[in-house]
């Protein structure tokens, strides 16, 4: 499949990309697309990868192909996105995606997947989550749980510190809720810090303040979302070391 300057198709070794160089030749990095994914595309049926289809669209490699040793037909979809250079999602599906065709949809060009018993889906229509039923209730949604842990701050120095607060910066959307926890190292410890939900029905900043009062090497932060779709703004924490000067402060972002 070509999108721009890049080439990008589907091997017994994985995904690949060509770019043309400046003598106009495609080359390929020796190292798979989708290496981070590999253990993943190994569950992808060999006697029907060849059913296996993509398409660029909005920026991003939609590739379809046959998950499970029974699948007889495309029921997955991995997306590759050009805006972060990382695979951003993996998606299942109950119908056959035997085409991906982009075509107009209410006067916009939109992403559609085809299928030859004569079906036709819209993609990407709704951002709440998965499209089934949710505990067998009236809510056509299933809840998709997001997690992000940030690297080990360790405010330069492998000595003992006592980790003194965290500060985080949200918006989020009526009914949306979110938590913030710390894992420390020596003293090893994984606890929350403080969780915030949204009961207004109007999208709200807020700013999450919470102490941890610890004594760590270093400490990770893992903010999570509880209902709905909060946005992480910025994430910081601080701490004290004593070490030499009590009042010696660092705050990293």
């Amino acid at each position: 499949m070509t999108a721009g300057q890049f080439v990008f198709f589907l091997s017994d070794s994985g995904v690949y990309r060509l770019d043309t160089q400046l003598d106009l030749k495609l080359r390929a990095n020796t190292q798979p697309l989708s290496d981070t994914i590999s253990d993943q595309l190994e569950q992808i049926n060999p006697t029907q990868v060849y059913k296996a289809t993509a398409k660029w669209w909005a920026n991003r490699y939609y590739l379809a192909v046959p998950i499970g040793d029974s699948a007889l037909n495309n029921n997955a979809m991995f997306i590759w996105s050009a805006l972060n250079q990382q695979w951003e999602s993996k998606d299942s599906y109950s119908v056959a995606l035997d085409e991906l065709i982009v075509a107009d949809y209410n006067k916009q060009r939109r992403l559609h997947t085809a299928a030859r018993s004569g079906t036709l889906f819209l993609l990407d229509e709704n951002d709440r989550g998965d499209d089934v039923p949710y505990a067998n209730t009236d809510d056509a949604y299933t809840p998709v749980d997001g997690l992000l842990q940030t690297r080990s701050y360790a405010f330069g120095t492998l000595d003992a510190k006592r980790i003194v607060r965290s500060k985080a910066s949200v918006l989020l959307a009526p009914e949306s809720s979110c938590a913030l926890d710390a894992v420390t190292v020596d003293f090893d410890n994984d606890f929350q810090v403080a969780a915030l939900a949204n009961t207004s029905d109007e999208a709200e900043d807020y700013t999450l303040k919470a102490p941890m009062r610890c004594k760590a090497t270093s400490v990770d932060l893992r903010w999570r979302t509880l209902t709905g779709r909060p946005v992480l703004r910025k994430i910081s924490v601080e701490s004290t070391q004593s070490q030499h000067a009590a009042s010696n402060t660092r705050t990293l972002n």
